[in-house]
C-alpha cells in the first residue's frame, strides 16, 4: 500500500511541475495565498498549492489529503520553502479521538553510518559536511505518506 502511495505522491509532483510551467506567475515569495468556502478553507504559500488543496476538497479528499496535496505543489512552486527531498515536521489533529499526533518528518542517518563503519572506513572519524556517508536520508516522503495511511 505504502508503494503504491508513494507512486501516486510522484505522479502528483510530476502533474504538479506541468501545473508550475503552464501557470502564469501569480505570486512573490512570501505572499500567502488562500482559498475558501463554506465548507473548508486552505492557507498555502503559494497559489497553485492552495488551487490543489482546494481542489483535493472539492473532490471529496479529507484535510491531510488538502495538505498533502499543498506540500507537493509547494515542492515543485517554492522548493527553496519546502523540497520533497528534505524533510517537514507534520501536526495532524484526529478530530475523532481529539489528539494532535506529531509526524517526525526529520531525516535519519543511513542505515549502514554505524560507530563500526566510521572506526573502520573513516579511521574513527565521522567526516565533515560534503561525504556522502553523513547525508541524512529524506524525511519529508514518509512524513507526508504516513498521515494519509493513517
Amino acid at each position: 500500500m505504502r508503494r503504491y502511495i508513494l507512486v501516486l505522491l510522484f505522479a502528483f509532483v510530476i502533474a504538479a511541475s506541468m501545473v508550475r510551467t503552464l501557470a502564469a506567475e501569480r505570486s512573490t515569495p512570501g505572499d500567502l495565498w488562500k482559498a475558501e468556502g463554506t465548507q473548508g478553507v486552505v492557507a498555502a504559500g503559494g497559489g497553485e498549492a492552495a488551487d490543489a488543496a482546494l481542489e483535493m476538497l472539492k473532490t471529496g479528499g479529507n484535510a491531510v489529503d488538502a495538505a498533502v496535496a499543498a506540500m507537493l505543489v509547494l515542492s515543485v512552486t517554492d522548493p527553496a520553502n519546502f523540497c520533497f527531498g528534505g524533510e517537514v515536521p507534520v501536526l495532524v489533529f484526529d478530530a475523532r479521538r481529539n489528539v494532535v499526533e506529531v509526524v517526525c518528518g526529520q531525516g535519519v542517518a543511513p542505515r549502514l553510518a554505524t560507530v563500526e563503519y566510521f572506526q573502520r572506513e573513516k579511521q574513527g572519524k565521522i567526516p565533515g559536511g560534503g561525504d556522502p556517508t553523513t547525508v541524512a536520508a529524506p524525511g519529508a516522503p514518509d512524513a507526508l505518506i504516513t498521515p494519509l495511511d493513517r
